[in-house]
């Protein structure tokens, strides 16, 4: 699943995966991605699909989420997970990371960790960072502290995976976002 080199002009396609355990991590997957979007240039099209762990396990959405990294500029990992990534996990990654152009892409892990300051890296970090690392690919990561009772504010639906990504399209204009099927 070779990935490509991003344009950056106004025409293109920037290409997100985001996979996620939980909810609350795929809505802050979405979060981080909706800020990039407000960011970014106000002609560029972005489209995102979003795969549960889970679901990563079923024959048909492992060929349908490595073609989505394929085209990816940005791979999102969202997890509550500190100590191990389920092996579906590991094993799109390193096809991920065997297959990837040096960068092509970047590889963003969202996390959270109940680890005080100053006590080291998580395993899951570690084996991201070093994956991305491997890949010879970008990588960022952004750790919190776990919320109690707390889900987190989301202003927009998520479609939960079943079998399928989900995908959607967004087409950015002055003050508008809107939803291409």
């Amino acid at each position: 699943m070779p990935t490509k080199k991003f344009s950056g002009d106004a025409s293109s396609k920037f290409q997100i995966v985001i996979l996620y355990d939980t909810a609350a991590a795929g809505c802050r997957a979405v979060e981080l991605t909706q800020r990039v979007m407000r960011e970014a240039s106000q002609e560029m099209e972005f489209r995102r699909a979003l795969w549960r762990f889970d679901v990563l396990g079923l024959p048909g959405a492992i060929r349908s989420a490595d073609t989505c990294a394929a085209a990816a500029d940005l791979v999102i990992i969202a997890t509550s997970r500190e100590s191990r990534l389920p092996a579906n996990v590991k094993k799109w990654l390193a096809r991920w990371r065997d297959s990837s152009t040096p960068d092509a892409s970047a590889l963003v892990a969202l996390l959270v960790s109940s680890r005080p300051a100053g006590g080291g890296l998580s395993p899951v970090r570690r084996f991201l960072q070093e994956t991305a690392a491997e890949a010879g690919q970008a990588f960022f990561a952004a750790e919190r502290a776990p919320r109690v009772g707390s889900v987190g504010a989301f202003r927009a639906p998520v479609r939960p995976a079943f079998g399928t990504p989900e995908t959607d399209g967004f087409r950015r204009t002055p003050n508008v976002t809107t939803l291409q099927p």
